[in-house]
């Protein structure tokens, strides 16, 4: 995005858990690397930038599932068991123009 490589994205960050840490490292970047500091300013610039938006409540979890193209939904649960990421894959694994991207560990 930051090349111009990439189309506007809808970004919707559904862990209250991710959405506080990125809050918490929002206020303290100066132990990050220079890199990171790029990020942070390119962020604040708000330049060729996707919609990212931080979901709170449980009602606004479950209306991205009615989202129809153009979103990608980071939402998280350790093992894809609990919470919203569970409900986000039962309404999404049966739709075949819908891409689950699974990162890290998982037993």
């Amino acid at each position: 995005m930051r090349e111009r490589r990439l189309d506007d994205l809808d970004i919707f960050v559904d862990s209250p858990m991710a959405t506080a840490v990125t809050e918490l490292t929002s206020r303290h970047v100066n132990p990050f690397d220079e890199q990171a500091h790029f990020l942070v300013r390119w962020y604040a610039k708000g330049e060729n930038m996707s919609k990212l938006k931080f979901v709170g409540s449980v009602e606004e979890s479950r209306a991205l599932n009615a989202i129809r193209a153009g979103a990608n939904i980071i939402a998280a649960s350790g093992m894809c068991t609990a919470d919203r990421v569970k409900y986000h894959l039962l309404e999404n694994l049966p739709r075949p123009e819908s891409t689950i991207l699974m990162t890290g560990f998982q037993a």
